[in-house]
This record gives C-alpha cells, structure tokens and sequence, in this order.
C-alpha cells in the first residue's frame, strides 16, 4: 500500500464521494430535502449568483475532486493505526469532514453561504458524510488485503521452490554420491581381485 497509496486514496475517495451523491440526490429525488452539496460548493466558487446548471456541474465536480483528494487522508491514517474497525474510523473522519464543512468553511468565506435550509438537510448531509468516510474505507481495505494475500502468495510460492530447489539438491547428491561411491567400490574390487590372481 504504500507504493501506490496516493492512487489508492484517490481511487477510493472519489468512489466514496459518488456514494455521498447518490445519498444526497436520492433525498433530492424524493422530495426530502432542495440542495445537495454541489450546490453549497457553487455558492462558494460563485457567490451571489443563482445556481444554474453550469455552475451546479462545477459544484458536483469540485465535490468529486475534494472527496479523492481527502482519500489519501484516509489512507494515511491507516497506515498509521491500522485497519482494525476500518469502517468505524472511516465513518469518524467523514463525521470530521462534515463539522469542517459545516462550522469551519462557512466562517471562513465572505460572503457567508447558506449551509441547510431544514433540519432534514443538515441530517442527510451529515449522513452522507458518513456514507463517504465508510465507503472510502471499504474501498481502501479492499485493495489493500487484496494486495497483501497476493504477496503472501509470492512468498509461499518462493518459498516452495526453494524448499523443491533443496530437494533437488539433495537428491543429485545422494545420487552422486552414490555412483562415486559404487565405482570406487568396483575398481577396489577388480584390483583386489586382480591381486589375487597374480599371487
């Protein structure tokens, strides 16, 4: 994991960050709340402005790209403590994410943008931060055990044949040990014999 974490984090946050946008537009879609938060997005790029659809599509892309780049995180922090309760610590760092997005930004910029418009908004958003950190984290350990029974494969195979390479070696041996064994064994014979018949 550590060759390729910076793809893997990537790779894994923006998959995250498609099922943080199906949570948000399947509560569009029915009704449950107005925005998603590529529209919050739009309202940072380009404030006072109404959110058409151009500027929706730079949001949603913005949206994606925060959410790749913020995988690598996720990836860092297992590399630091591990994947044990992967989807636990997962779930965290987007309950983290969603504080920063909810309190920290919006302090941050001038103009100020309209985070929720109801309290429905403000939970499903926070759900879907929670989706994101958890499917970032699936993705991540998926790969990463992935990877890892495939090396351990490599190592059982290199050890397998050394442990054949062995064998063969000893084998051979014995078996040159044998034939030295047996000729010496013949020529002592003739000679001893051929000794004999000079007597």
């Amino acid at each position: 994991m550590k060759d390729d974490w910076i793809l893997l984090g990537t790779m894994a946050g923006f998959i995250g960050t498609l099922g943080d946008e199906v949570v948000h537009w399947t509560a569009v879609g029915s009704g449950l709340v107005q925005s998603t938060t590529g529209h919050y997005i739009s309202q940072l790029i380009f404030p006072y402005q109404p959110v058409t659809l151009p500027l929706l599509l730079m949001g949603e892309f913005t949206h994606l790209l925060a959410g790749a780049v913020l995988g690598m995180a996720v990836v860092l922090i297992f590399m630091v403590s591990g994947f044990d309760y992967a989807i636990i610590k997962g779930a965290g760092f987007g309950a983290a994410m969603w504080i920063v997005h909810v309190v920290i930004i919006p302090n941050l910029v001038a103009p100020r943008p309209y985070v929720y418009r109801t309290f429905t908004e403000a939970v499903v958003d926070m759900f879907s931060h929670l989706v994101w950190g958890a499917v970032t984290a699936l993705v991540i350990t998926h790969y990463s055990m992935k990877k890892t029974d495939k090396e351990e494969q490599n190592i059982s195979r290199h050890h397998s044949n050394r442990t054949y390479n062995r064998a063969k070696i000893i084998v051979f041996s014995h078996l040159a040990w044998g034939t030295i064994t047996a000729i010496l064994l013949k020529n002592y014979l003739k000679i001893r014999k051929s000794g004999k018949g000079d007597k």
